[in-house]
């Protein structure tokens, strides 16, 4: 598994980018429009199931972060953790 920190300029225009979906409540599109960083995780295909519980330890780690925004591969939202 690969965890990255993003602080690159495209982070905050692609953030405002999601931000225009309609299906986000108003205070979730406020949110993302000024999100300018993004943790990324990546991992190789895991066919036999061998790193699972490593994935959800990492979800759990990230769950504990304030104003958490999960999307999807291709940037849909899937759901919003913390105090947002």
């Amino acid at each position: 598994m690969r965890i990255y920190w993003e602080t690159q300029p495209q982070v905050l225009q692609e953030s405002q980018e999601i931000a225009e979906n309609p299906k986000l409540s108003a205070d979730l599109a406020a949110l993302l429009t000024t999100c300018d960083r993004r943790i990324t995780t990546a991992g190789d295909d895991d066919p036999d199931m061998e790193y699972f519980n490593d994935c959800v330890f990492v979800l759990e780690i990230l769950n504990l972060l304030e104003n958490v925004v999960r999307l999807d591969l291709s940037g849909q939202f899937v759901d919003q953790f913390g105090d947002v």
